[in-house]
């Protein structure tokens, strides 16, 4: 069983995402890739930062 992290994504208007995932890709000026429950989620950015921590991600970014 792959282990999980716990995924939070925030924008400066507001949360958009919280929860457990399998993975994270590509931060930086394009797009978020994260996936949970078998199913790939995607959110066009324009930056942001990550912090990664014990298991836990949170990405702030700017949307485009």
């Amino acid at each position: 069983m792959m282990k999980k992290l716990h995924l939070n994504i925030v924008s400066p208007e507001k949360e958009l995402f919280n929860g457990e995932v399998e993975s994270v890709t590509s931060l930086g000026t394009g797009k978020l890739i994260y996936a949970t429950d078998g199913e790939e989620h995607e959110l066009d950015i324009q930056n942001g930062f990550v912090e990664m921590s014990n298991g836990r991600v949170a990405v702030c970014i700017e949307q485009q």
